[in-house]
């Protein structure tokens, strides 16, 4: 039989010419030397299979947690050895194919494909070669001695003080392609029984005149012809289970893809799908941002193979070879593309234990760059838009397939990560699910802080999400922002001449629009909170005093209904609830000395928080606010007021919930079920306001008022503070 070997030792071209010799392709290399022990150097510390202490500890909504140690790898010399400048399109161009593909992250992260299993037949192997030292599981033992083979297995899991692989804790079964299609059936059956995640193929079959046979039946009889029945059929088998990737041709100019490529597209092996990957072999080049702008094409087009196909960059630097087992040199073609996808599948194994095979499959194209398609100067030809699950769809080019291999994408969630609570509800966790109000500080995000939630991906992936992300804290309109607008509506005259003054506003801490009312004696007074466009703040204060010589006291009752963004809560685009509430409030104030007074204002009360989805429980919350005002009068100038002040706005003082949400916790890595976690609703430390004030008269009918505002713990949550100062003019005619 006569196979041809993907791959070209053609440098500064763009149109690769093919080996020289029975194989068609030459290819890259791996580095299975780790064998999933720890990296001194660069830092990997290998986790257990299941991701424990990965992806089981963290949500990964961005890389910014490892992105210092994903550019400490972008700057060691295993990864920049792969640099290299590239006559590319009539251009000098550099590239890298490591870190092309985004694996930087993966392994910033811990991951290295450990516990993971890769097949690769190719067309033979140095086993002794220093990167591959310790990544060997298994091979067949007449294997022949060949660079090929090498650098595919290699790129795959290699790794040695040079050099570094993409999974290089990954372990390898090889098989020599020389041997009889029997043999490599053998070899097949032996990755289905042991599980391997991924068959390599970095060669295609060719007829008696060297010519690569064409995904059509004339080529698939041809190859039966050759005696590939019992290796078609192990394929069939394995692919049911595990994922089979063959590199495509790299011949540019076919217009119709090679045999096993292109294979499930063939009548009789249409099944094959759901377990099969073609890779072609792309130079992406990358603007400053790091955005892919265009790729160009080093081997055959998807074609066909179109909706199992994606690129990854072939050209690399520095693999290992066979002329001994310290040497590397350069190589480039599809060969060393498709060991990228290989590592990667040995990777998500890792790092997504729940997953099948097929599962990982469909992340790696779900995933894969296609962000480019489109841009000027690209070609991605026809373009169709294929539902890779339910209600996700992704676009996939004619040329590229599904675009461009990007592993750190692919650990990622993709599409909306949803939390299902008991009751079957499915929350959307890219936003905040619910918001809590002012008066409850950071105090639910506190409680659930390190509880890990389990989220789910649009691809079935399991993600662990700090229990805290899912609230977000309705934020307070700034001191300023209050302080103005209450300056501008306020009756200075009657303020700066009052012998008592309310503290805190009524409803000053809701969204609305106030109305005060009042008789003639002033002895009885409402104010009413309208709501605002799109806001269910709605409420009554009623309020009676009585006032002797220099002494005045205020009682009052409230009730109101707060749409969750000042206590309880809100909603935050996914159904939150509204607060019923009700208070006492009472005001006493006192003349002192000649000119002094002194004011002490109060409120607590009892809300009612409703019970969102995904709550058990939620109980009433108690509320209190308190503040106390001492100043003079005619202290500058006749009828002139000031005053200092400190209060304590409105805070839940008391009240609880308990929610029941999958978490991921003690249990074994991977497992999840229903917890019950309690929340405590009262801050820790309460927001403390502080204020000077200075009102005088300035002629008939002008008012002038100075006020300066200080807060610490700044809508309840420690350390935040706010300031304002507000300089009000009133002038009645």
């Amino acid at each position: 039989m006569v196979k041809t070997l993907k791959g070209s030792s053609a440098r500064n071209a763009f149109v690769l010419l093919a080996c020289a010799s029975l194989l068609s392709a030459c290819g890259g290399g791996g580095d299975g030397g780790s064998g999933g022990t720890d990296d001194p150097i660069l830092g990997i510390v290998a986790g257990s299979p299941g991701g424990s202490g990965i992806f089981g500890s963290y949500f990964v909504l961005n890389w910014a947690a490892q992105e210092q140690e994903a550019e400490n790898r972008r700057n060691h010399s295993k990864y920049t050895s792969q640099t290299g400048n590239w006559n590319i399109a009539g251009a000098t161009r550099s590239t890298n194919a490591i870190l092309s593909s985004g694996v930087e992250y993966a392994h910033a992260a811990g991951l290295t494909g450990l516990g993971q299993i890769v097949a690769v037949i190719d067309a033979g192997f140095r086993k002794g070669h220093e990167a591959l030292a310790g990544a060997i599981l298994s091979s067949s033992p007449a294997d022949a001695v060949d660079g090929h083979g090498t650098s595919v297995a290699a790129i795959i899991a290699g790794e040695s003080s040079s050099f570094i692989g993409i999974a290089p804790g990954a372990q390898l079964y090889l098989q020599d392609f020389a041997s009889t299609y029997q043999q490599m059936a053998n070899a097949t059956t032996w990755a289905l029984n042991n599980g391997a995640v991924a068959q390599n193929n970095s060669w295609g079959p060719t007829d008696g005149s060297n010519n690569e046979l064409l995904a059509t039946t004339s080529g698939l009889n041809a190859f039966i012809g050759q005696g590939a029945t019992p290796y078609l059929n192990a394929l069939s088998a394995y692919a049911a289970q595990g994922v089979v990737i063959f590199a495509v041709s790299n011949e540019d100019s076919l217009t119709q893809i090679d045999l096993m490529a292109g294979l499930p597209g063939v009548a009789g092996y249409q099944g094959l799908e759901d377990g099969w990957l073609a890779v072609g072999n792309g130079f992406p080049v990358f603007n400053s941002s790091g955005k892919i702008t265009n790729v160009y094409m080093m081997s055959s087009s998807c074609l066909q193979a179109v909706n199992w196909c994606l690129v990854a960059n072939g050209q690399w630097e520095h693999v290992p070879t066979a002329d001994s087992n310290t040497s590397y040199d350069y190589n480039l073609g599809s060969s060393f593309a498709a060991p990228q996808v290989a590592g990667a599948m040995a990777l998500l194994a890792e790092a997504f234990p729940l997953l099948d095979e097929h599962d990982l499959r469909i992340r790696l194209l779900a995933s894969a760059d296609n962000s480019y398609f489109s841009l000027s100067g690209v070609n991605e030809g026809t373009l169709t838009s294929v539902e890779l699950a339910p209600g996700y769809f992704h676009q996939f080019s004619s040329v590229y397939g599904a675009g461009f291999l990007d592993i750190a994408a692919a650990l990622m969630p993709i599409g909306a990560p949803l939390v299902t609570t008991m009751t079957g509800k499915e929350i959307d966790t890219s936003t905040a699910w619910l918001k809590t109000g002012s008066a409850m500080g950071d105090a639910v995000q506190r409680s659930l802080e390190g509880v890990d939630v389990k989220v789910t991906d649009a691809l079935a992936a399991d993600f662990a999400l700090s229990g805290d992300k899912l609230f977000a804290q309705s934020q307070p309109a700034s001191l300023a922002a209050k302080a103005l607008p209450r300056a501008i509506s306020t009756d200075l005259t009657a303020l700066r001449l009052a012998a008592i003054t309310n503290l805190t506003d009524i409803f000053g801490a809701q969204e609305g629009r106030t109305v005060d009312l009042a008789d003639p004696t002033g002895a009885v007074s409402a104010t009413l909170l309208v709501p605002d466009a799109g806001s269910d703040n709605v409420g009554i204060a009623l309020m009676r005093s009585l006032q002797g010589e220099g002494f005045r006291f205020n009682i009052g009752l409230k009730v109101a209904r707060d749409d969750g963004t000042f206590i309880g809560f809100g909603d935050a685009g996914q159904g939150g609830a509204t607060t019923k509430m009700a208070s006492i409030q009472m005001g006493v104030s006192q003349d002192i000395a000649a000119n002094g007074f002194v004011s002490l204002n109060t409120e607590f009360g009892l809300a009612d928080l409703g019970k969102p989805d995904g709550f058990s429980s939620v109980s009433n919350a108690r509320f209190n606010a308190v503040g106390v005002e001492l100043g003079s009068r005619s202290v500058f100038t006749g009828g002139d007021r000031l005053a200092f002040g400190v209060s304590l706005p409105m805070a839940v003082t008391s009240g609880s919930a308990a929610l029941d949400l999958p978490t991921f916790g003690t249990r074994a890595a991977g497992d999840s079920a229903f917890d019950h976690l309690d929340v405590d609703l009262s801050p820790n430390s309460r927001q403390i306001d502080m204020s000077v004030s200075y009102m005088m008269p300035l002629g008939d009918d002008k008012e002038l008022m100075l006020k300066a505002l200080h807060a610490e713990n700044y809508g309840n949550i420690a350390g935040v503070t706010d300031n304002a100062v507000v300089a009000a003019f009133k002038w009645s005619f």
